[in-house]
């Protein structure tokens, strides 16, 4: 197993994941969490090329929904529905579950440093991971704006990517008011999968019952 996703508060080094996590902050304001309705590409125009809309569809799993560029070409394939650890090596999918799940759960902010070993026809390529949780309708955490940004071009092989060196970051953002407001939903579902009348336990072998109608 690997560590807990460590927590640092420093900001992200490249200039479009500061422009991201920036508008992500503005988004957000006073409220609990930015929505994904809210999200506007036209005002991260810079992180674009690199950056991906993704849905959680299980814990620790996020798939990707829209993605730049890019991306597409560091991948060698269209990302749109599939997982964001499809853009990892094996070695590395627990690390990045790790901080899926945190980054949906608590809920909380997710960096990575990652790297792409120099091969035949393959620069060698470092760069960031940034997830941004987003809330849906319900006012969870299903969603993620997010941007896989490296330096230099992929080549003309797919990449993968391996945890590389440097800080990894996995800062809480959670709310008193996200709490309760998880806390009651969670409450209502619960709710309403009981069953208002629960059948009764009988004992032995069920039986069939007769019903005599006499109104004839």
């Amino acid at each position: 197993m690997t560590d807990r996703p460590r927590t640092d508060g420093s900001a992200a080094p490249d200039p479009a994941l500061r422009q991201m996590e920036r508008y992500w902050t503005q988004l957000r304001g006073d409220r609990r969490l930015p929505q994904r309705r809210d999200v506007d590409p036209s005002k991260i125009e810079g992180a674009l090329p690199w950056a991906f809309m993704m849905q959680r569809i299980a814990p620790g799993v996020g798939r990707v929904r829209v993605a730049g560029q890019r991306l597409e070409g560091i991948l060698g394939t269209d990302p749109r529905g599939l997982p964001l650890t499809a853009f990892f090596a094996p070695s590395a999918r627990e690390t990045v579950t790790e901080h899926l799940t945190a980054l949906f759960d608590d809920p909380a902010i997710a960096e990575l440093p990652v790297v792409s070993r120099r091969g035949i026809a393959r620069p060698h390529l470092s760069g960031r991971l940034l997830l941004l949780p987003l809330i849906g309708d319900d006012g969870l955490v299903s969603a993620s704006l997010g941007a896989l940004v490296v330096d230099g071009e992929p080549g003309s092989t797919p990449r993968r990517f391996e945890i590389g060196p440097g800080t990894l970051r996995c800062e809480r953002v959670r709310s008193a008011r996200y709490m309760e407001h998880r806390a009651r939903i969670v409450d209502e579902l619960d709710e309403a999968r009981r069953p208002d009348h629960p059948p009764p336990h009988h004992g032995g072998r069920p039986r069939l019952r007769l019903v005599v109608d006499n109104t004839r």
